[in-house]
């Protein structure tokens, strides 16, 4: 699912989890927030609604924060099917 800034506390909570691996993404968020033309986020959820991973797009560059969970596979579909490409 692509995040939109009413995403932005939940999204920033699940990366400040670990905040040494994900400082990318934090500070991504934090001079970007979430709806930039040159960075995108997608959520994987659980079926009670948690998130269990992101998938951060940067230009052409794309980066995974994963928790238990995380749909790999569905963040594949979204990586092979974006017009910025893999």
């Amino acid at each position: 699912m692509l995040l939109t800034n009413l995403h932005y506390d939940l999204l920033y909570a699940f990366c400040a989890q670990n905040p040494a691996l994900n400082l990318y993404f934090l500070g991504n968020l934090e001079a970007l927030g979430v709806e930039s033309d040159i960075c995108q986020f997608w959520g994987s959820f659980d079926d009670d609604g948690a998130l269990t991973g992101v998938l951060m797009r940067y230009m052409d560059g794309w980066n995974i924060a994963d928790g238990p969970g995380c749909d790999y596979a569905g963040f594949g579909r979204i990586v092979d099917a974006h017009p910025a490409g893999a």
